[in-house]
């Protein structure tokens, strides 16, 4: 008695016609009603201190949600190994590209303008290389310090 019926044997997949054909449906085919588009507005240094967020250009702001640490209700972490990370960075960068604030609206390429518009002014502050460094600031990873088999 032959068990094993389609080992070694071609199938034929359920979507691979649509596929082919260019009439399967993809997420980015879906287009929703009334649905916003959002952009993150990412750092550009390693490490620094943010003193003001400015959001120029002939943009009718008024339009946007705009989405800073402020707004976040509750703690604004996130939890990965220990709860903190900051789902946006409120005073201080820590590595580039964390996010900083959320724009969203109607018009995606409005977004997409829009996004160039918004300048993160930074203090540059010194690049950490080491755990020694990081220790001596006593601000970087001081949740990641073990005493005595625990860490606090």
């Amino acid at each position: 008695m032959d068990t094993f019926q389609t080992i070694g044997k071609s199938l034929q997949r359920k979507e691979g016609i649509p596929k082919v054909n260019g009439q399967a449906m993809y997420a980015d085919d879906i287009r929703l009603e009334n649905c916003l588009h959002g952009k993150t507005v990412r750092s550009t240094v390693p490490h620094g201190r943010i003193k003001q967020i400015r959001f120029g250009g002939d943009i009718p702001w008024n339009e946007f949600t705009i989405v800073l640490p402020s707004d976040i209700p509750g703690k604004n972490a996130v939890t990965l190994i220990d709860t903190d990370q900051p789902f946006l960075a409120e005073w201080e960068i820590r590595h580039v590209a964390e996010p900083i604030a959320l724009i969203a609206h109607p018009d995606k390429e409005l977004v997409k303008t829009a996004h160039h518009y918004i300048h993160v002014d930074v203090e540059p502050l010194p690049a950490v290389f080491t755990m020694d460094e990081a220790l001596q600031l006593n601000h970087l990873f001081k949740s990641y310090l073990v005493q005595n088999g625990h860490s606090r």
